[in-house]
């Protein structure tokens, strides 16, 4: 009996086992597009979300599904969705039509987004993808030619100097051409902000974060933003993610920067024969001498950097389920300049989440916490230790270093030493190399740009948004003049410290409204917009004797 029933027992889970294993089916097949050819990265989900893969380079994928299961859905960027009954075949094969991204393509206007086919206003739409590998700090020195009617010029060779950009002309009545900048819906605070150092407001955002952009260009496409929207606006789009798959990406760029070209000047012999050549016509003994070492400085070596380093890492996750979405990212950027002192090294972190509690509700969150370090010199074109100019009228027959001096630079006084030369230096040809050394320009910034909303659909084709945004910045910055020689020499040295903080906050309630019947569309869009900015400041300086010493 003890044996019978163990039979009896075995049998019954081996049964169950079969039962349970027959529940589940294996659904394979390929999918094409209407031209016949494979289709990689369609997802192929259920209804539930609960089973779901991708097709593979050859457009082939296997799917296992339960026997509750009636129909999958094949969906894709750039194609139609499809829904198909599994029925009782195994292999189901499928041809997805193209959409015709002319007619469907969506841009992102004042407040709200619209199919391309139905925008009157002059809108120009940048795709991210096409400087996504680019190594830059920023987006806005990436615009240059990319859309129509938008003028940007880099200004100077600096890392960390932000973009002129300029979208409807240089002549404005508040005395500033600089377009608004929007990000997720949000007007943000841009421009050189740093204390002593050049530094670009907009390099908070990675360009690695960014899906779209967006410029309104004439009166109708930005008449709604006022007269903030003056001078254009350019509306920035950050990346979301995808229902019902995961997907982790690396993005790593490093490359190399250099001088375009450099300054053609006369080497120390030439220098010395046309520097005597008047004298010498003169019947005089000319100022200008070789040394006994046959010094040929080239000081635009010592202030450029060859083949200056730069490199990006993101790591980003983005995914969500049937009623979510998310898309987080860790960024580290390094940027050395082409003036030796130059260097722009930046840390950003985002999160952008979505959540559909039901078909009336959907609320989220946009946030990138971002911290940014500068490092500059006092680069003026009229400045008196400007780097580039005082590298091309230091004088080439004399050297960068005298170790008979008690600083081990050839100085002398606020001039640079006149080595072999019979005649005195002209006071402020400074020694930019003593300057690049012992000068100190430096700011350690950290910003937090955040936006939660609400979103709700009571009817079909209204939408009501509620949306609270935050844009903090604050600034630490030092400089340090030696009072040895440069800058600080007539001061007898500068030592100045500086913080500043800026909060801006915006408060936005809007409804869209995006009705269609027969071949007629109504787009309605209103609301209001409070926006309140307050910035605190200090700065403390004061003279000494000896700073940034050796």
């Amino acid at each position: 009996m003890q044996m019978r029933k163990l039979i009896v027992t075995l049998t019954a889970v081996f049964v169950f086992i079969l039962t349970a294993t027959a529940q589940d089916r294996t659904i394979t097949g390929t999918v094409t597009g209407d031209n016949g050819k494979p289709i990689e990265g369609v997802s192929v989900t259920t209804p539930n979300g609960k089973q779901g893969t991708q097709t593979d380079k050859d457009g082939k994928y296997s799917l296992v599904i339960s026997s509750s299961v009636k129909t999958i859905i094949f969906s894709s960027v750039n194609f139609e969705s499809q829904t198909k009954a599994v029925g009782k075949t195994d292999v189901l094969n499928v041809s997805m039509k193209t959409l015709d991204s002319k007619l469907t393509e969506v841009v992102v206007v004042g407040y709200g987004t619209q199919q391309k086919k139905a925008v009157t206003g002059s809108i120009s739409k940048v795709d991210a993808k096409e400087f996504a590998q680019l190594v830059t700090p920023s987006i806005d020195k990436q615009l240059q030619g990319r859309a129509a009617g938008v003028d940007v010029v880099n200004a100077g060779g600096l890392v960390n100097t932000p973009a002129k950009i300029r979208i409807r002309g240089y002549n404005t009545i508040s005395l500033g051409a600089s377009p608004l900048i929007i990000v997720d819906g949000i007007a943000i605070t841009t421009g050189n902000l740093a204390l002593t150092t050049n530094s670009n407001a907009i390099g908070d955002i990675n360009p690695a974060d960014i899906e779209t952009i967006d410029v309104l260009k004439d009166g109708s496409a930005l008449a709604i933003y006022g007269s903030r929207g003056a001078n254009g606006v350019i509306l920035i789009t950050t990346k979301k993610g995808n229902k019902n798959r995961t997907t982790i990406t690396y993005d790593g760029t490093f490359g190399f920067s250099s001088a375009a070209s450099r300054f053609s000047v006369l080497d120390a012999q030439q220098f010395v024969a046309i520097g005597n050549e008047k004298f010498t016509n003169a019947g005089q003994a000319g100022p200008a001498r070789m040394d006994a070492a046959g010094t040929n400085t080239n000081w635009q070596e010592n202030v450029f950097v060859n083949s200056a380093f730069v490199q990006g890492h993101t790591l980003s996750m983005s995914g969500g389920t049937n009623k979510s979405t998310y898309y987080f990212s860790l960024n580290y950027s390094d940027n050395q300049g082409v003036v030796r002192t130059n260097h722009n090294r930046s840390y950003r972190i985002r999160a952008n989440l979505e959540q559909e509690a039901n078909k009336y509700i959907k609320f989220g969150n946009n946030i990138t916490v971002s911290r940014q370090e500068d490092k500059d010199q006092n680069n003026g074109s009229n400045a008196l230790s400007g780097a580039v100019v005082s590298a091309l009228r230091a004088l080439p027959n004399v050297g960068i270093y005298n170790s008979a001096t008690p600083t081990g630079y050839n100085i002398t006084g606020n001039a640079l030493g006149i080595g072999a030369n019979l005649r005195t230096i002209d006071d402020n040809y400074t020694n930019i190399a003593f300057v690049l050394d012992k000068n100190k320009f430096y700011s350690d910034k950290f910003r937090i740009l955040d936006n939660a909303f609400i979103e709700l659909s009571p009817v079909k084709g209204l939408k009501v948004t509620a949306l609270l945004g935050v844009d903090y910045y604050t600034d630490n910055s030092f400089l340090g003049y030696d009072p040895r020689h440069g800058d600080g020499f007539s001061s007898n040295g500068r030592a100045n410290n500086g913080q500043q903080n800026i909060l801006s906050t915006t408060v936005q309630t809007y409804f869209n409204y995006n009705k269609s019947f027969r071949k007629h569309t109504i787009y309605a869009t209103g609301g209001y917009e409070l926006q309140q900015a307050t910035t605190r400041f200090y700065s403390a300086t004061e003279p000494i004797s000896l700073i940034c010493s050796s």
